[in-house]
This record gives C-alpha cells, structure tokens and sequence, in this order.
C-alpha cells in the first residue's frame, strides 16, 4: 500500500478578495505618512459606492501600527 500525503488547501487571505468600497487609492508616488494616507482613503471611500462605511473605516484604520492602517486601506479600497 502506497503512503499519499494529504493535499494541502490553500485559502485566500485578506488580500485576494475585493475591497468593500469601489473606491481607488492612488499612494505609489505620493506622500506615505500616516495622515496622508489615511485622508486619500477616507476621501476615497466618501466618493466611492458605500460612503457609509467612512466612520467603520476611520475607527478600524487607527487602532494599530501603520502596517495595520496600510492593511485595513487595502479592505476598503484599490491601491494603485
């Protein structure tokens, strides 16, 4: 009998799914302190389809480390 290793499922992580908002965030080129990022994305959400989630977003961005900020732009919006 022959051993055959379980196959191995991969999951998406938080990255391969669509942002909550149709919302793009150009920050390639462009001032990458805190402030500023956290303002294009706000803007951005409030331009976008669900300017409803701004507050959600707003609350969730600033309650970690900018890795946390940077990871929870990405949930709302496209980074170009």
């Amino acid at each position: 009998q022959r051993f055959e290793p379980e196959k191995t499922v991969m999951t998406s992580n938080s990255n391969d799914l669509q942002p909550l908002t149709n919302a793009v965030v150009q920050l390639i080129g462009h001032d990458g302190n805190a402030i500023s990022v956290l303002g294009r994305a706000r803007f951005a959400i409030l331009m976008s389809d669900r300017p409803d989630l701004v507050d959600e977003f707003i609350a969730e961005a600033i309650s970690g480390d900018y890795n946390h900020l940077l990871a929870t732009c990405q949930k709302y919006v496209s980074i170009e």
